[in-house]
């Protein structure tokens, strides 16, 4: 299994370019958590992972924790899956996700400890 990593920043971020069928490998989720903490930021670039792909690598770096079942549109996408749109077909008060379009970090507002990882995928991206 190969992948490339690219540094994006001085002190931040990485890039890892690999394969779809290599992402669950021991020896990429081994990398790529190294990188996660040395790099704090690790993208996988149009990787096009499925919402269950993407729950499969979740798995690998841990128990998942679902911030977003209380709220609103937390239960549309399905287990485990926010879907982070303005579009009010899919989340019916869009304007509770344009509130943490500046800053927010999953489990604020909850008790417990926050996540070590968050995971995203871009599946639209607005034109620049």
């Amino acid at each position: 299994m190969a992948f490339e990593v690219e540094l994006l920043k001085p002190k931040i971020g990485a890039a890892i370019h690999v394969d779809k069928a290599s992402v669950c490998d021991e020896d990429f989720i081994r990398a790529c958590k190294e990188l996660m903490e040395e790099r704090t930021l690790v993208v996988l670039p149009e990787i096009g992972l499925s919402d269950d792909e993407q729950l499969e690598l979740t798995d690998r770096f841990g128990s998942r924790v679902y911030y977003a079942s209380n709220v609103p549109g937390g239960t549309t996408a399905g287990s485990d899956v926010y879907e982070i749109t303005l579009e009010p077909h899919i989340n019916n008060e869009p304007e509770y996700v344009l509130s943490t379009f500046f800053w927010h970090f999953d489990g604020a507002h909850n008790h417990a400890e926050p996540p070590k990882v968050s995971m995203l995928a871009a599946w639209g991206v607005a034109d620049k």
